[in-house]
């Protein structure tokens, strides 16, 4: 009776450990985060907002789409970012076109040979915030790709972030508006996934 308890026992941690190897380098993924100057701005003001991105493999090039609300945020300015440029390789960068609520095709690429794999910023955005607007203003990015040198995809995992709009710099007025707002988004946001 021990060698069948033994024998089973040896079994189920062979499983288990597989079944963790398995896990763990499934969940493995580049990063890609909306990361803003600050998450409080007065309205009126601007603001930027990197893409900053996080790589788990060798890459060379990156598009996507940024939706905001218009009637809260306008897009005025895309510059790239040092990400593609770290090794010296020559980039090609283009800053997309802005439509209604959305930035489309924003893209960049190492040119010739070459990738990266160390973190860096690949755009960084300025936005405009409306003036005389208190509100929070999600920030999302769509359309997401990150490739390699050979243009497969990458696994990728997209981090968005939302910006709180005040009306003046007193944010203790405003305090009560932000929590019920961030409950209801953490609501939205649980109802999404489920």
């Amino acid at each position: 009776m021990s060698r069948k308890y033994k024998l089973t026992g040896i079994c189920l941690s062979t499983m288990i450990t597989i079944l963790l190897i398995f896990t763990f380098t499934a969940s493995a993924a580049t990063q890609v985060t909306l990361q803003p100057s600050s998450e409080v701005v007065e309205s009126g003001s601007s603001v930027t907002v990197d893409i900053f991105v996080d790589p788990d493999t060798e890459i060379a090039g990156m598009q996507f789409d940024l939706k905001f609300d218009s009637s809260l945020l306008q897009v005025t300015n895309v510059t790239e970012g040092d990400l593609f440029k770290q090794s010296g390789t020559e980039t090609f960068f283009n800053p997309g076109q802005n439509d209604t609520e959305t930035l489309k095709n924003v893209y960049g690429c190492i040119q010739g040979i070459g990738e990266v794999s160390t973190s860096g910023i690949f755009a960084t955005m300025t936005l405009s915030s409306t003036p005389g607007k208190r509100d929070m203003a999600q920030i999302y990015l769509q359309n997401v790709t990150v490739s390699s040198q050979e243009g497969n995809a990458v696994q990728t995992s997209v981090n968005n972030t939302s910006i709180i709009l005040t009306k003046t710099r007193n944010y203790d007025n405003f305090q009560n508006e932000l929590i019920q707002r961030l409950v209801e988004e953490l609501t939205l946001n649980r109802q999404s996934y489920a």
